[in-house]
């Protein structure tokens, strides 16, 4: 799946799409990568493109094999890479919280070298994601 927005408007409109598409890869995870995916997308349009309509966020959703990929790109200029415990008051904070946020729901959360796109993946449960049941020896 592939989405492009530019605002936080047209965000609030493919939001649900996005979390559909999220639950129905992971039923047990789709939840809690929805808002790792939430806070990204918002970083993005706030942070990355300065809240300019004329730039654009992307997010594309992508299985592979046993991993789900999640990548949120944008045209802005990119931004400062902080990692989570930068300041003393972690979670409690309001500005770097999200990135501890998006990292704990997330087995890994990388940014390119220009701080413009960020690399989200999940391993996925096989039983989680639509794989077939093995069958008993009775056929049922």
């Amino acid at each position: 799946m592939h989405y492009t927005v530019s605002t936080l408007a047209e965000f609030a409109c493919v939001r649900e799409e996005i979390k559909d598409e999220l639950t129905s890869l992971d039923r047990d995870h789709g939840n809690r990568l929805f808002i790792a995916v939430n806070e990204a997308v918002n970083n993005a349009l706030v942070h990355g493109t300065q809240g300019k309509s004329t730039r654009h966020v992307q997010v594309v959703i992508a299985r592979e094999e046993e991993w789900l990929a999640i990548i949120i790109r944008h045209d802005g200029t990119g931004i400062r890479r902080r990692k989570p415990g930068d300041s003393p008051e972690g979670l409690w904070m309001e500005k770097g919280r999200g990135l501890s946020i998006i990292r704990h729901f997330t087995d890994s959360a990388e940014y390119n070298a220009r701080g413009n796109e960020l690399i989200l993946r999940k391993r996925l449960d096989p039983m989680a994601c639509g794989a077939a049941l093995p069958k008993n020896d009775e056929g049922a």
